[in-house]
């Protein structure tokens, strides 16, 4: 009915290993964050109708990249 699942002598199981350097105190989710936000592509805030400025002071991409370099001072990687 169901396959026999058997342990093999001398193999171990398929551990998923972390490919950076291992630093405390959540340096290696940090840096993930930082993949994803370098990989995001924010559109410009478009400008208004009846003004050339445009519909927010900060972008979401420029208040996301101030407060990941703010984290990671903090958690001491920078």
């Amino acid at each position: 009915m169901f396959p026999i699942r058997t342990n093999y002598a001398g193999v171990t199981p398929a551990v998923r290993e972390k490919t950076m350097f291992n630093v405390p105190s959540g340096a290696f989710e940090m840096q993930l964050l930082n993949e994803a936000l370098s990989r995001a592509r924010m559109r410009r805030p478009q400008a208004g109708r009846t003004t050339t400025s445009t519909e927010a002071t900060r972008s979401a991409r420029t208040v996301a990249m101030n407060s990941r370099n703010q984290t990671a001072r903090d958690l001491g990687v920078l």
